[in-house]
């Protein structure tokens, strides 16, 4: 067999590296390079299919913008979904903007600015101009209030250094997304979906203050609900965050949930079956013999440790191990066993919980220096 047709499963990182609001202006390219690939190795199965055809009918027959959510534990692929729909999207004629962190308003803005005039200038060039001209309409007027506080020339350097930040308001965010999606569909497209990444990031450097942050957060979720317009918003939240909205702002999370966009990870990654599933779609996308790489009972043994939370991380364990089949291939020729699996996971080549900890019935196995008995869990 071609091994060739392999390496984009033995090259596929395990944790993407999400781009900030700054290099999707300094670098897009690059980016835009490194989530095509990543997106090349993520199959969607289950409702992931469902939630694509969710944003699809927002966005294109809907007559009012809409914000949701991806929401799991770490490890069960939250960014490798947003990028896989967010490629998806573009093969729709939907501007969509890459998941980025952000830690201020000023950057929620600029980045979808700064992503939608690279699209821009890779097509339809001609509406560059007008993007400009909405985008510096929103940032004159704290622009001209600083000016007359210090010397503009300065101001002006500090500002694209990032040492100076306008203080935009979420009414402003939620403006700006609506013109510039209107400029999007005046050069061809369909419509535009924005997709933020780690909220919990934005959460702990948000300034001034933790309580500003929810409230901000709230006035965009609630604006943008029910305002017309053929764009949406989904936003990527890790459980623990989901919590902290539970018990400081229901409301913000009440409305999310109320959204067709709000979408839990585990309800597609938790199941035994998911590395099977995977492996066969990875059949059919790079055509090779996946029988001849990787036994049916390996497959059922990945399953079963990534199913269970004190053992596995889901999704992502679930890829390191498929990296590390395809890799024990490469050198044997041989077809991976649950054995190699055992000893790959018990000296640690695929371990993780969901905290990125030793998992607690591994310990016990190990402290007993018995892989009998982990062998036992996985059986």
């Amino acid at each position: 067999m071609d091994i060739t047709k392999l390496r984009p499963i033995l090259n596929k990182e395990s944790i993407l590296k999400t781009a900030n609001a700054r290099e999707l202006g300094q670098a897009p390219q690059d980016v835009l390079e490194r989530y095509t690939n990543y997106a090349l190795t993520h199959v969607p199965l289950g409702d992931t299919t469902r939630q694509l055809k969710n944003l699809e009918r927002v966005i294109i027959e809907n007559k009012h913008c809409a914000v949701g959510a991806i929401v799991g534990p770490y490890g069960y692929g939250k960014t490798s979904t947003a990028v896989h729909l967010w490629n998806e999207l573009r093969e729709q004629k939907i501007l969509a903007i890459p998941p980025f962190l952000w830690v201020n308003l000023s950057e929620l803005m600029d980045a979808v600015y700064y992503w939608i005039r690279f699209e821009f200038s890779q097509g339809p060039k001609a509406f560059i101009d007008p993007l400009e001209k909405i985008y510096e309409s929103y940032c004159q007027s704290y622009k001209d209030e600083i000016f007359r506080k210090i010397d503009p020339d300065v101001a002006q350097d500090l500002i694209e250094r990032g040492a100076l930040l306008l203080e935009i308001r979420p009414d402003d965010v939620v403006a700006f997304f609506s013109e510039a999606s209107d400029i999007c569909e005046q050069a061809g497209y369909n419509g535009m979906a924005i997709f933020t990444d780690e909220l919990q990031a934005t959460l702990a450097q948000y300034k001034p203050s933790r309580d500003e942050f929810f409230a901000h957060l709230f006035q965009i979720v609630k604006d943008i609900q029910g305002l017309e317009g053929n764009w949406a918003l989904i936003i990527s939240i890790n459980d623990d965050t989901e919590g902290i909205l539970t018990l400081r702002r229901s409301d913000i999370l009440a409305r999310l949930q109320r959204s067709a966009l709000y979408f839990r990870v585990q309800d597609v990654y938790n199941r035994r079956e998911y590395p099977t599933e995977l492996w066969s779609a990875f059949e059919q996308r790079f055509v090779f013999d996946g029988k001849a790489v990787i036994s049916t009972c390996t497959l059922d043994s990945i399953g079963q440790v990534a199913a269970r939370t004190d053992l596995g991380a889901g999704p992502r364990m679930v890829t390191q191990a498929l990296a590390l089949a395809v890799k024990s291939y490469e050198k044997t020729g041989q077809a991976y066993t649950p054995m190699q699996f055992v000893d790959d996971f018990l000296t640690g080549l695929v371990l993780f919980d969901q905290q990125g900890k030793f998992p607690t019935a591994v310990k016990k196995a190990l402290d007993n220096d018995l892989a009998v008995h982990f062998a036992g869990i996985v059986r």
